[in-house]
């Protein structure tokens, strides 16, 4: 199947033009449709001045609109730039800021209020949903693309408190696409819902999994667990892609989504027993994909019938197709046999071109031989990855990624605070949660929902702590750094690995 996004498209109108591709609440549009709108946004950007290898900015909630948008870019041989909008307004400008993208195409509501991020950069708001989805229209045939050119900038939270964008290669994305489509068993005759933002990289794929395979997409462009299994019996939908606080609102409402026949799960380890019930609950086949933005989100595959051997539910299964899997000392950078606990390593021609303009986290994200560090730790065993922990301070709250250093550099600002550090602990909704650990100065005070106020003022509210422990001092080794470790062991003691 590995061709061109807009070749492939184009394949599918020459055989059914008059298929259902995608639909939404409210719209539904046939491949000869779809290809349309995407021709006549591909021409509008054209006639605004976009050349290969500029940034086209997506600020929308709709999928149906990311869709279309990504297909002009695409055929442009722009490199697509979804925009988080989730964000606070400093975040999003220091993004617009970094990213430099040559023109924004925005939600009016979200233009509104973001327009003071938007002020200095060109934005058209609401253009996909003033083009009528005419069939026919000038044929804008895709740009020659190359092993190098790169087709998405995602932007990731950071390790240093600032978000950094990661660059995938056209290979890598359509590598992506294949490696998902074969993992689900998706086919022509399927259709997949999906409600994951799509300004990630695995709604993103899930976009294209269906329009890859001719399948049809359902786009949700929120999630609400009755609205959502209303909508899948109500189309009669196959497969959808889910986060485990997803699913774990889908226990909790109690749901029956007795149309779906596979389940994708990925964006953090989810707990064994959450897993058990929602086997049991659903009724259909589970697919675990773990990976991170950097290697196109996909490094290994747990596969259906993996699924039905007790020992393998925790583990995050095999190497993903076009993927090597290695576990190395951190210190060394010495591979460690079957068994032994290191770092995850990851060799892929999904693995990102690097960091956009920060050459020095570039080269820091790379091992020896091509090989990506992921962050995570684990050990293998046969064939099988299983994930113990996190090198990194990364925090998981419901599929989205926090790194504590953008938390603590706002926390700093505020006038009680002398010193914090931030943390992940255990969750049974969301999975992990972001605690703060504060000392405050002498003789001034601050409570907690203080700190966390104030934190929303400058962070997007999943990166802001739900709750605020305060200390005397902060444990520290003997040159000065927090030992994180020692501040989160009491929250995870009882918990059979040290991330959820």
């Amino acid at each position: 199947m590995r061709g061109h996004i807009v070749e492939q498209l184009a394949r599918h109108c020459a055989a059914r033009p008059q298929a259902i591709a995608c639909a939404d609440g409210t719209r539904q549009w046939c491949f000869a449709e779809l290809r349309g709108l995407a021709d006549q946004l591909a021409a509008r950007l054209r006639a605004e001045g976009l050349q290969p290898g500029e940034r086209l900015a997506v600020l929308t909630r709709s999928h149906l609109d990311a869709l279309v948008a990504l297909l002009a870019a695409q055929q442009l041989g722009l490199i697509y730039m979804p925009l988080n909008w989730r964000l606070s307004i400093e975040e999003q400008a220091y993004v617009l800021g970094h990213g430099a993208p040559a023109l924004v195409l925005a939600d009016a509501d979200l233009a509104q209020l973001y327009a003071e991020a938007l002020q200095s950069i060109s934005c058209l708001v609401n253009v996909v949903r003033g083009l009528a989805p005419a069939a026919e229209g000038e044929i804008v045939e895709p740009s020659a693309q190359s092993h190098e050119d790169a087709a998405l900038l995602l932007y990731s939270s950071g390790t240093t408190g600032r978000p950094k964008g990661v660059l995938l290669s056209v290979p890598g994305l359509l590598s992506a696409i294949d490696t998902a489509t074969r993992a689900s068993g998706f086919r022509e005759e399927h259709s997949l819902i999906n409600a994951l933002p799509v300004f990630h990289i695995a709604g993103i794929i899930s976009l294209l999994v269906p329009l890859m395979a001719g399948g049809r997409l359902e786009g949700m462009d929120s999630f609400e667990p009755s609205l959502f299994a209303a909508r899948v019996n109500e189309r009669t939908i196959s497969h959808t892609t889910l986060v485990p606080a997803m699913i774990q609102m889908l226990l909790t409402a109690g749901v029956s989504m007795s149309a779906l026949q596979r389940v994708m799960y990925a964006g953090s380890p989810i707990a064994e027993p959450v897993l058990r019930a929602a086997m049991d609950s659903f009724g259909c086949e589970f697919i675990q994909i773990y990976g991170l933005t950097e290697a196109a989100g996909i490094a290994s595959v747990l596969a259906a019938a993996d699924h039905q051997h007790a020992g393998l539910l925790s583990s995050a299964g095999r190497a993903a197709d076009d993927a090597e899997l290695m576990i190395v000392d951190p210190t060394s950078g010495a591979a460690l046999a079957d068994g032994q606990v290191g770092e995850i390593w990851v060799r892929s021609v999904r693995c990102m071109l690097g960091y956009w303009n920060d050459p020095q986290a570039s080269a820091e994200a790379w091992g020896d031989g091509g090989w990506l560090r992921t962050g995570d730790c684990g050990h293998l065993r046969d064939g099988y990855l299983f994930i113990t922990d996190r090198l990194k301070d990364q925090i998981v709250s419901g599929g989205e990624n926090v790194y504590p250093a953008e938390v603590e550099r706002v926390l700093v600002q505020h006038p009680a605070v002398a010193d914090c550090a931030v943390i992940g602990v255990p969750d049974s909704r969301w999975g992990e949660t972001v605690k703060a650990c504060v000392v405050l100065r002498s003789g001034v005070d601050a409570s907690a929902a203080a700190l966390i106020d104030f934190c929303r003022g400058h962070l997007a509210h999943y990166k802001c702590p739900r709750s605020v422990d305060f200390h005397a001092e902060l444990p520290r080794n003997a040159s000065g750094k927090v030992l994180k470790r020692t501040l989160r062991a009491p929250y995870w003691k009882a918990q059979s690995r040290a991330v959820s």
